[in-house]
């Protein structure tokens, strides 16, 4: 019976030893893509936020996979679990957000994820 907690134990410590997520400063200013994003700048939804989940989501959260995020709606509503699963390299699975990326969809979200 010892020996199967031991071995039980190794292996979880094993697995969940294994799960390693970067996280995101965001509260430091970034220089990325030539432009400094700063919880000053007023990230927009249409010209921030769109872009990077019609090229990074959409190809499996567009009604298929929950959640839905085809609309303003679906996005607003799942907002603190985007910024959550982008800022802990969580998503999008397949591929790579930039930092410039996370830290905009982080900064929306703690402006109140607005249509703007």
């Amino acid at each position: 019976m010892k020996y199967k907690l031991i071995i039980i134990s190794t292996f979880l410590l094993a697995f969940f030893g294994a799960c390693k997520y970067e996280y995101i400063d965001i509260t430091a200013k970034q220089e990325n893509d030539s432009i400094i994003v700063d919880s000053s700048t007023l990230i927009s939804y249409s010209n921030d936020i769109l872009p990077i989940i019609n090229s990074n989501c959409l190809s499996c959260h567009s009604g298929a996979q929950p959640p839905n995020l085809s609309t303003f709606d679906g996005v607003k509503a799942n907002a603190d679990a985007i910024k959550s699963a982008t800022s802990s390299r969580y998503m999008p699975r397949g591929s790579r957000l930039s930092d410039k990326e996370i830290i905009l969809i982080a900064l929306w979200v703690e402006q109140g994820a607005n249509n703007n």
